[in-house]
């Protein structure tokens, strides 16, 4: 694989789409001084990707225009039959490398690309979501400094459209707290060191909606910490062919799975505590669930979704999120306005 000599500018890219402006179309992060960047450590970055090629342009300039030289970045497509290809081909001079052939899934894609990477620095952002500016400069200036971490953690903005983004940082305490909890660490922030991938091995290739969680478990059984970058990372969209979100019933049966394979992970006497919590995170799952079937109009699965996760968590966090789920089902989705609105539907 060839690597650009330098970082690419807006002014070497392809021109933006009519009508696109600012980050990433027609703003850019300043390339770092030479003098400084030298010194860096190779980053790599993957993005699996599968007909998503309403997104992929923009997720490819947030990584190209990101000011940092001997930037590897890698695509690997599931052999899409939409634009993908012609927005690969668009870029083809600034990718390491970039693939379109069908694979066994997401998993898949990411394995293969992180294989061929030979960045010091490693991650994977998928295709529909965007680094913000200035993110990976931040990462490889930290890393070159702290030659002792070993991965990061940035703050990550869940995106719906025509809604303010919700910011999410990391919320990384303990294993406790990380084990029931798969938001407590969100994956588009995330960045490790080549030599940790090595410990661990690759993602999971039997999972396919909490494989990054699990994965970073497997980080942190080693006793290291992520480092907090406290700055913002990247953008997570939400949309509707967000497959979390659109398969909660799956994504939480994948939870509970990897739950009770890093069961040794805490003690006998904190066990019952993730138990609980992730318990806790179902319950809010179908919560959540409730606003989605009411748009639908089936009223009666909703109020299904409000009982079941009754039963898993007696008390529902936040509760004005539960107290706002009944309301909409007994006031046929118009409840009164000092509940708010409805919660982001979830990938």
């Amino acid at each position: 694989m060839s690597l650009p000599p330098r970082a690419p500018t807006l002014a070497d890219l392809p021109p933006p789409p009519p009508g696109r402006t600012g980050w990433p179309w027609t703003e850019q992060t300043e390339p770092a001084p030479e003098a400084e960047s030298r010194h860096w450590p190779r980053v790599s970055v993957v993005t699996p990707s599968y007909m998503q090629g309403e997104f992929l342009e923009e997720t490819i300039r947030s990584v190209l225009l990101q000011g940092v030289p001997q930037l590897e970045y890698i695509v690997m497509d599931g052999g899409s039959r939409d634009e993908t290809v012609a927005i690969l081909k668009k870029y083809e001079p600034w990718l390491a490398c970039w693939r379109s052939e069908k694979d066994r899934g997401q998993v898949d894609a990411i394995n293969k690309g992180l294989a061929v990477a030979s960045g010091e620095i490693v991650a994977y952002l998928n295709s529909d979501d965007w680094y913000h500016p200035g993110a990976l400069q931040a990462v490889v200036r930290r890393a070159a400094a702290h030659p002792e971490e070993s991965w990061w953690v940035g703050w990550v903005d869940n995106r719906t459209e025509g809604q303010p983004p919700d910011r999410k940082p990391s919320t990384f305490t303990n294993m406790v707290e990380f084990m029931g909890r798969t938001e407590a660490m969100q994956q588009p922030g995330v960045f490790w060191r080549k030599g940790l991938e090595e410990q661990v091995g690759l993602f999971d290739p039997t999972m396919h909606f909490v494989f990054d969680h699990e994965y970073f478990v497997r980080f942190a059984r080693l006793g290291i910490r992520p480092v907090d970058l406290q700055v913002p990372i990247a953008n997570f969209r939400i949309h509707g062919g967000s497959k979390t979100y659109s398969k909660q019933y799956l994504f939480m049966r994948e939870l509970w799975d990897s739950t009770r394979r890093h069961r040794d992970a805490v003690t006998p006497a904190e066990w019952p505590e993730v138990v609980r919590r992730v318990r806790q995170y179902e319950a809010h799952y179908f919560v959540q669930s409730v606003y989605g079937v009411l748009e639908k109009g089936d009223r009666w699965a909703a109020i299904g979704y409000l009982l079941r996760s009754l039963a898993l968590a007696p008390l529902v966090k936040p509760l004005r999120l539960y107290l706002g789920a009944w309301c909409r089902v007994l006031f046929a989705g118009r409840p009164p306005e000092w509940f708010g609105q409805a919660p982001a539907s979830s990938r």
